[in-house]
C-alpha cells in the first residue's frame, strides 16, 4: 500500500542544511528514529534524535511533521520544552519524558502520521537536519473470516476458499497458509470500501490438492492479515483434511506357492500323458 512504499522510499537520514561557522568542532551525525517503528492508534511513539556536539554548545532541538513545528528544546531557556498546535491534528506530548534527544507522543491518531524531522542547531551557528516516517496502523476490530466450498477435502480435491478482513489502517493484506506454509494465489488482495469510505481486505484461493497438501493426512487452513511492521491477525484455522486414499498394493503371491500348485497341476494331467 502507499504507507509502505512512502516508508521503503522515505527512511533516511540526510543533511537538508549545513552553515558552519569557522573552528574544528562542529555537529556532526545527525539520525532520526520512530520506536517502534510502527505504532498503533491510541498507543505511544518515541522519537529519538541523536547527535554527536563534538564539543560545540547545544542552542535548540525542533521537531516537525512535514513543514509544522510541533516540540521544541531550547537549551538555554526555562521552560526549556514547548508544544504547537498543528491546525486539527491532535498532538499529545509527554513532556516529563521528553528532552534534548527524545520527544515522546502519546495517544497517537492517524492526522500525525508521516514525515518528521528534528532540527538541531548549536552554537556557533550549524544546524542539520534528520527525516524519517512515523507509521500509525489501526488493526482490525476482529479476526480475518474464512469460508471453503466444502468441509472435508481428499487428494485430488479442488480446494475453494475466500477470506475477508475488516477494515484497517493502512489496509491489511491477506495470504492463505495450509499446515503453516503460505500458498501463492492467482490474483493479489483486493480492497473495498465500506459506506463509512473504510476499506476492508478480501483474497480468494483456488488449487488442486496434492500430496503435499496432507501432513499425516491432516490439511489445516487458515488465512492471515498483516500490517506494516509485523503486525498480524490470523484467522481461526480449519481442519479439513482427511486421510488421502492410497493405493492398495496388487496381492503378492510367493515363488514357493507357484511351484506347488504346478505339481498338483502335473500330477492331475500325468494320466492324460501316457495315454
Amino acid at each position: 500500500m502507499a504507507c509502505s512504499t512512502m516508508a521503503a522510499l522515505w527512511v533516511y537520514t540526510v543533511v537538508l542544511l549545513a552553515l558552519e561557522a569557522g573552528g574544528g568542532a562542529c555537529l556532526r551525525d545527525v539520525t532520526l528514529s520512530v520506536h517502534p517503528p510502527a505504532v498503533e492508534r491510541g498507543q505511544q511513539a518515541r522519537l529519538v534524535c541523536n547527535y554527536d556536539l563534538e564539543n560545540t554548545k547545544l542552542y535548540s532541538v525542533k521537531y516537525y511533521r512535514g513543514q509544522r513545528e510541533f516540540f521544541r528544546f531550547f537549551a538555554s531557556e526555562k521552560p526549556q520544552t514547548k508544544v504547537f498546535a498543528i491546525g486539527k491534528v491532535p498532538i499529545n506530548v509527554d513532556l516529563s519524558r521528553s528532552n534534548a534527544t527524545q520527544v515522546v507522543l502519546t495517544n497517537v491518531d492517524h492526522a500525525l502520521a508521516g514525515n518528521v524531522t528534528c532540527e538541531v542547531t548549536v552554537e556557533p551557528f550549524r544546524m542539520l537536519i534528520a527525516g524519517a516516517i512515523l507509521t500509525v496502523v489501526e488493526l482490525p476490530r476482529s479476526p480475518p473470516k474464512l469460508w471453503v466450498h466444502q468441509d472435508r477435502y481428499e487428494l485430488g480435491d479442488q480446494l475453494l476458499a475466500n477470506c475477508s478482513a475488516p477494515p484497517a489502517v493502512p489496509p491489511a493484506q491477506l495470504s492463505f497458509q495450509i499446515n503453516n506454509v503460505t500458498m501463492p494465489t492467482a490474483m493479489d488482495t483486493a480492497y473495498h470500501f465500506t459506506a463509512d469510505r473504510e476499506m476492508w481486505s478480501a483474497l480468494s484461493l483456488s488449487m488442486r490438492l496434492d500430496h503435499r497438501h496432507f501432513q499425516n493426512g491432516r490439511l489445516t487452513l487458515q488465512c492471515t492479515a498483516k500490517l506494516p511492521a509485523g503486525f498480524a491477525v490470523k484467522s481461526e484455522p480449519q481442519e479439513l483434511g482427511v486421510r488421502p486414499s492410497e493405493p492398495v498394493p496388487e496381492r503378492v503371491t510367493s515363488s514357493s506357492g507357484w511351484r506347488a500348485r504346478a505339481l498338483l497341476l502335473l500330477v492331475i494331467l500325468a494320466p492324460c500323458i501316457r495315454r
